[in-house]
C-alpha cells in the first residue's frame, strides 16, 4: 500500500515538473515572438521616418559621407599625402569614414531616439532598450549600404576595389556598431535624469573624430600618443577594419577587447539607469 503511495506520489510529482517545463517553453517562446514583433514594427516605422522624404531621404544618406572623403581626399592631393597604408586614398578614407560615422549616427540617433518616441512608452509591451536597439539596427543598416556602394564606386569610376578578409571586416563594423549602441543606450539613460546630458554630445563627438584614426593609422603616431589614446574604443574598432579591408596592413595597436569592455560595460550601467528610469515612467502612468 505504502510503495503504491509513494509511486503515486512520484508519478504526480514527474507529471507536475513536465507541465512547469513545457509552460517554461511556451512562455520562452512567447517572449520571443513578442520582441521580435516589437522590434519588426520598430524597424519599420523608423525606416518610414528616416526616409520619409522619398528620393532625398536617400539620396541624402550617401551626402553626408561623400562630401567628408571627397573633401579629404582633395586634401590630401593637394598636400602631396599619400596613406599610410599600400592602397588607394578613396579606399582608406572610406574605411575610417564609415568606420567612425556608423559610431556617431548610432551613438547619436540612440540618445534622440529615445526623447523623441516618449510617447511609445505608454504601450506596456515597448521599454527604452526597444527603441534604442531599433534606431541602432536601421543605423547599422543604412551604414552598411553606404559603404559598399561608395567601394563599388570607387571599382567602376577608378578600378580600385580591396577586401581582404569579409568575415574580420563585417565583425569589426559590428564592434563599432556595439560601442556607439552602448555609449548611445547609456547616454539616452543618463538623460532621463538630466536635460543637460545631450548638450554634451558635441564636447564628446568632436575630439574623437580628429583622434580615431580617420585620416591616419595608429603606427603612425609617437608611442606616447599610442598609449593615451589606447582606450579609445573606436580607434580599436577603425584598426581592425583597415587590418581586415587591407592585406598589407597589419595593426600591432589593434587590441578587440578594449571595444567589447567599453561597449558591454556601459551597456550594463545603462541597464542599471534604464530600471530606475522605467520606474518613473510606471509612477506617472
Amino acid at each position: 500500500m505504502s510503495e503504491t503511495l509513494i509511486k503515486t506520489r512520484h508519478e504526480a510529482r514527474a507529471q507536475s515538473a513536465s507541465y512547469n517545463e513545457l509552460e517554461g517553453q511556451a512562455g520562452l517562446w512567447e517572449g520571443i515572438l513578442n520582441f521580435m514583433e516589437v522590434h519588426t514594427t520598430l524597424n519599420l516605422r523608423f525606416i518610414g521616418t528616416k526616409f520619409r522624404e522619398s528620393f532625398l531621404g536617400y539620396a541624402w544618406m550617401f551626402i553626408t559621407p561623400m562630401t567628408w572623403i571627397v573633401t579629404m581626399a582633395l586634401v590630401f592631393v593637394l598636400l602631396g599625402r599619400r596613406p599610410p597604408i599600400e592602397t588607394d586614398v578613396v579606399s582608406f578614407l572610406t574605411t575610417g569614414m564609415i568606420g567612425f560615422i556608423t559610431f556617431r549616427e548610432t551613438f547619436s540617433l540612440c540618445v534622440s531616439s529615445v526623447r523623441t518616441n516618449r510617447h511609445l512608452y505608454y504601450f506596456g509591451h515597448v521599454k527604452y532598450f526597444d527603441v534604442v536597439l531599433s534606431t541602432a539596427v536601421v543605423e547599422f543598416m543604412t551604414t552598411q549600404t553606404v559603404f559598399w556602394v561608395i567601394l563599388v564606386g570607387n571599382l567602376i569610376i577608378f578600378g580600385n576595389f580591396e577586401i581582404h578578409d569579409l568575415g574580420d571586416l563585417l565583425l569589426n563594423f559590428l564592434l563599432v556598431w556595439l560601442v556607439g549602441l552602448g555609449a548611445g543606450y547609456f547616454t539616452a539613460m543618463l538623460a532621463q535624469f538630466s536635460s543637460a546630458v545631450p548638450r554634451m554630445l558635441p564636447i564628446i563627438l568632436r575630439p574623437l573624430f580628429w583622434c580615431s584614426g580617420l585620416f591616419f593609422v595608429a603606427g603612425e603616431l609617437p608611442q606616447v600618443a599610442q598609449d593615451y589614446l589606447y582606450y579609445n574604443p573606436v580607434l580599436h574598432c577603425i584598426e581592425g577594419i583597415r587590418q581586415a579591408a587591407f592585406i598589407n596592413y597589419e595593426s600591432r595597436f589593434y587590441d578587440p577587447m578594449v571595444p567589447i569592455w567599453f561597449a558591454f560595460g556601459l551597456f550594463a550601467a545603462g541597464q542599471l539607469l534604464d530600471k530606475n528610469a522605467q520606474r518613473s515612467v510606471s509612477v506617472q502612468q
